[in-house]
């Protein structure tokens, strides 16, 4: 059962801690989980020091460290479309859990988490393909909607899509 489940909302709203649950209950139910998350930030992990900041100031395409029980890789991207990373990256993974990449359509479902504090206009105003809400807040919606601690229904309606 692989399923990929995107998450957007504003910044604050609850994505992390909602994601975090998600991995919790999933890992119980013995499913391998993966997140991918976009960001506007720049990445930076390098020590200017080490070997692999060398690798990659002498044109390194890719260099990739591992300590035995974890790695980390750098590359360049030839393609940043969550479809592209998910199948080069998290191929034989159950369940990945994407935040961010609003603009882009590739997920079996679509999952807006709203905060207690939300402005108007909701992102399912703007965002294509939302297919349910996460909020705690009573609005008014036709989009399926769960409270922030219903971690099972929510895995129920992935599981049933």
């Amino acid at each position: 059962m692989k399923k990929i489940i995107n998450i957007i909302g504003r910044s604050n709203s609850g994505k992390t801690t909602l994601i975090t649950k998600l991995i919790e209950e999933y890992k119980k139910q013995n499913y391998s989980v993966a997140v991918l998350k976009s960001t506007s930030a720049k990445i930076s992990m390098c020590d200017k020091k080490k070997d692999t900041e060398k690798f990659r100031e002498a044109g390194s395409y890719a260099d990739m460290i591992s300590d035995g029980n974890k790695l980390v890789l750098h590359s360049v991207l030839k393609d940043n479309s969550p479809k592209y990373l998910i199948e080069k990256y998290f191929n034989d993974i159950d369940i990945v859990i994407v935040e961010g990449y609003k603009q882009e359509e590739f997920a079996d479902v679509r999952l807006e988490v709203i905060g207690d504090k939300h402005n108007s206009p909701l992102f399912k105003t703007d965002i294509k393909g939302i297919q349910a809400i996460v909020t705690d807040e009573e609005i008014e919606s036709s989009f399926e909607t769960f409270k922030r601690n219903d971690i099972l229904g929510i895995i129920k309606y992935v599981k049933n899509l």
